[in-house]
């Protein structure tokens, strides 16, 4: 399978994490600057994808709190009971996207992970990482993974839908497999991203996390521009 210009992508936002250091509901809807985070985050995923979906682990999301335009998103559930954090999210993403992919008999083969508290997502996530791994004759890969401060990020990576198997294989089996250890074992691109400051990977963890978010989206809207 080799990469061609002509292959879409469909995105698939991870909101179905424990949220167990945020007190108040799930941390997809925490309010950042005016709108909830996971509005922050679709905002910027939704140009560079043919649509999106929000995993909601084993429940479903609320969105009454977002945008009007963001409210119609489906949600998947994970595939099983167990929690299994992202793992489980991009099984059920990569489901529907097999299930896609055969009724519409289109390319859109790609299936781009984005966590719900990453309110910084590159603008340019999804171009880049295709792009880069094309001049580099990536041949038979699967995943396409961003690698910031040396630290792979397998939730900002984009997976093809061949890699559906994999993921399903390891979900079923016990113990604590994750994203990282599924893509070690499929071939894959590394695709090193520059320093920014926000930094593009940032993670909102935290409460103090959301403080510093806040900030830098504060700092954002009152510079000047030059």
């Amino acid at each position: 399978m080799t990469l061609t210009a002509s292959e879409s992508v469909q995105g698939l936002v991870l909101a179905g994490g424990r949220s167990r250091r945020f007190i108040h509901g799930a941390k997809a809807l925490e309010p950042l600057g005016n709108q909830p985070m996971i509005a922050h985050v679709l905002r910027r995923l939704l140009p560079q994808v043919e649509g999106a979906w929000i995993s909601s682990g084993a429940g479903t999301l609320d969105l009454a709190s977002l945008p009007e335009d963001l409210r119609e998103l489906a949600c998947l559930l994970d595939p099983e009971p167990r929690f299994r954090g992202p793992l489980a999210g991009l099984a059920a993403g990569l489901d529907a996207l097999a299930d896609r992919h055969q009724s519409e008999s289109s390319a859109m083969a790609w299936l781009q992970l984005a966590p719900c508290d990453a309110p910084f997502l590159p603008r340019d996530l999804v171009a880049r990482l295709l792009s880069e791994a094309r001049q580099e004759d990536s041949g038979e890969v699967r995943v396409i993974v961003p690698r910031a401060e040396g630290h792979l990020q397998p939730t900002f990576a984009v997976w093809h839908v061949s890699t559906r198997e994999a993921v399903q294989s390891a979900l079923s089996k016990r113990g604590g497999a994750g994203l990282l250890d599924v893509l070690r074992q499929l071939p894959h691109q590394v695709v090193d991203w520059p320093a920014t400051n926000p930094p593009a990977f940032f993670n909102v963890n935290t409460r103090a996390d959301l403080d510093q978010a806040a900030d830098w989206l504060q700092s954002a809207t009152t510079t000047p521009s030059r």
